[in-house]
């Protein structure tokens, strides 16, 4: 016969149960701190390996993420992250290039709109062709010239050493400004230093243009705004039709910007296939993604090693301490210790030992990643920033929980499975 036992009953017995438990778990550490206590040296000793471990990890991985932030910083400068819309001009008619009827011309109105597309930095509209300039009897012919807007410098990552860019006034009214590459203003100034052309007027296209700025360059190239793109490289042309220049926030997010860039064009345009073409430089950012891979691959396996020797040095003063406390372990069984309290005692351990360690480390590989920065900038004379970020010192922080649960378990299984009986025999 079965006896139904009130509600009101089970309902005080839930928190009785589970305070005891909690009280069973407060006495397994109390006994994993005792344990601790006693042997004081081997517990130091085993953190020293911990130590080590974490602080080769904090600085290893601290010198890949400034590494990393090196290589992405030098590749952005190679327009890796752009994504260039090409309108075609040509199609093929029977093997032969022929013009297109209805060529797609990008306007500041396309530019609005593909700004706001998700992963879009910036955006920018470029055409490029030749030009003849002169300038007091010398001539520079067919020259390379980019009509763009006033965003173009940082696009084509323009170092400037004299003057400077067009900005958006100048750009939006067709101011008559030019900016030249060093070697164009060397050839346009004759036996006088390339600096001089600055504020000279050059003859180009339809009339003269004023020198703004010079820039760092050994090719012959000049810059105007978009606007005069007609007047300075129009004539001759069949059709002068801007392309459309956006960069990506990051390296991973090249290809999305591309495709969400073909849909946008699919909805504005029809079938992009037919009037646009979509190029990336895929080549470059395979090429560095798989560079920053390897590179972490490298510094995972090195870390790996240093992790799991300081985790074998853990696990051995684990099992030193469950043999020398063999009787102790039996006692308690035999007054009434669950498994689970003996299994709690060590494990506890193991994760106050790596947690030791993981402080300590952390506190000393952060000082010798800083102390690293100098001595690798002067090594390699390049800008290389070498400090911990948030996601280092959370992975320093995790790794070692998962080195003393890992290293931690054998040893707190085997105290947990010892018999009481045997237990307190062992001499």
């Amino acid at each position: 016969m079965s006896v139904a036992i009130p509600a009101v009953l089970l309902s005080r017995t839930r928190p009785r149960a589970a305070v005891v438990k909690l009280q069973g778990l407060l006495l397994a550490i109390e006994a994993g701190v005792d344990g601790m206590r006693a042997s004081a040296l081997r517990t130091m000793l085993s953190t020293v390996g911990v130590v080590i471990g974490v602080a080769s990890l904090v600085g290893v991985l601290s010198l890949g993420d400034g590494m990393e932030s090196y290589v992405r910083n030098t590749i952005g400068k190679e327009r890796v992250q752009i994504v260039r819309v090409s309108p075609r001009t040509t199609h093929k008619v029977h093997g032969r290039d022929r013009p297109l009827p209805f060529v797609v011309m990008l306007t500041q109105r396309d530019l609005a709109q593909v700004r706001d597309l998700p992963g879009v930095a910036d955006a920018s509209l470029w055409v490029s062709g030749v030009a003849d300039y002169r300038v007091e009897g010398r001539r520079a012919e067919r020259v390379t010239t980019v009509a763009t807007l006033e965003n173009g410098a940082d696009f084509d990552f323009l170092n400037l050493v004299e003057g400077r860019f067009f900005v958006y006034g100048e750009a939006a009214r067709n101011a008559p400004v030019l900016v030249l590459s060093r070697a164009l203003a060397e050839k346009l100034s004759g036996s006088r230093p390339s600096a001089s052309m600055l504020g000279a007027r050059v003859w180009v296209g339809d009339g003269p243009r004023t020198v703004i700025g010079i820039f760092e360059d050994d090719g012959e190239t000049a810059y105007v705004p978009l606007r005069a793109a007609a007047q300075v490289i129009g004539h001759g042309a069949r059709v002068l039709a801007p392309q459309l220049l956006v960069r990506a926030r990051s390296i991973e997010e090249v290809n999305p910007v591309k495709s969400a860039l073909e849909d946008w064009a699919a909805a504005r345009f029809g079938p992009p296939d037919e009037r646009l073409d979509f190029s990336t430089y895929a080549d470059r950012i395979t090429q560095a993604t798989q560079g920053i891979a390897v590179f972490r691959l490298v510094m995972g396996a090195i870390i790996g090693i240093s992790l799991v020797v300081g985790g074998i040095g853990v696990m051995n003063v684990l099992l030193a301490s469950v043999a020398e406390r063999t009787r102790e372990i039996g006692v308690r069984r035999a007054l009434g210790a669950p498994r689970r309290a003996i299994l709690v005692q060590f494990l506890f351990e193991s994760l106050t030992i790596t947690g030791m360690g993981s402080i300590i480390g952390i506190i000393l590989g952060s000082i010798g990643a800083v102390a690293m920065s100098p001595i690798i900038r002067s090594m390699t004379g390049q800008a290389i920033s070498v400090a911990p970020t948030f996601q280092t010192i959370l992975i320093a922080v995790l790794c070692p929980a998962l080195v003393g649960l890992v290293f931690g378990i054998y040893p707190a299984h085997r105290a947990s499975r010892l018999s009481p009986i045997t237990a307190l025999r062992h001499e």
